[in-house]
């Protein structure tokens, strides 16, 4: 469930699909660059930091990283994303335990995930919050 490299251009696809389907209407087009996209992926993959698991129809993608305030290692969730066909069975869920465990095998006592986009907000609260993860705090966004 790690990703390989293997996996690269299947991310690519579900990486592509997530940004066309979380596009708010309201901004302006944004030029995404494949090469750039695939180059920085296999970059990702080697990197011990990076949390990158994957199956066909979902990925999860974060970091290990130490608090800077406190000596503790913590995980943070930057992607998420299932694809509609694979909604509501267990990829969701087998894609954050694989997560989980490889954050906690690096060290890391916790994990902050985040929802940012307008996919599915209540689904994916039932399902963090079924996953025992606790609200702590909001996103706000705002174009510069």
């Amino acid at each position: 469930m790690k990703a390989t490299h293997e996996d690269v251009e299947m991310l690519v696809d579900m990486m592509l699909d997530m940004y066309y389907e979380a596009k708010p209407e309201d901004r302006p087009p944004v030029y995404v660059d494949v090469d750039y996209l695939t180059s920085n992926l296999h970059n990702m993959i080697e990197n011990e930091c990076c949390l990158l698991h994957c199956k066909p129809g979902g990925f999860i993608l974060g970091w290990v990283a130490a608090n800077p305030l406190y000596p503790i290692i913590e995980a943070q969730e930057t992607l998420f994303y299932v694809e509609p066909a694979k909604r509501g069975s267990m990829l969701a869920y087998s894609l954050y335990k694989s997560y989980e465990a490889e954050a906690k095998s690096k060290g890391a006592i916790s994990s902050c995930v985040g929802h940012a986009t307008q996919i599915n907000p209540e689904a994916a609260e039932r399902f963090y919050k079924g996953m025992k993860y606790r609200q702590t705090g909001n996103i706000y966004e705002k174009d510069l």
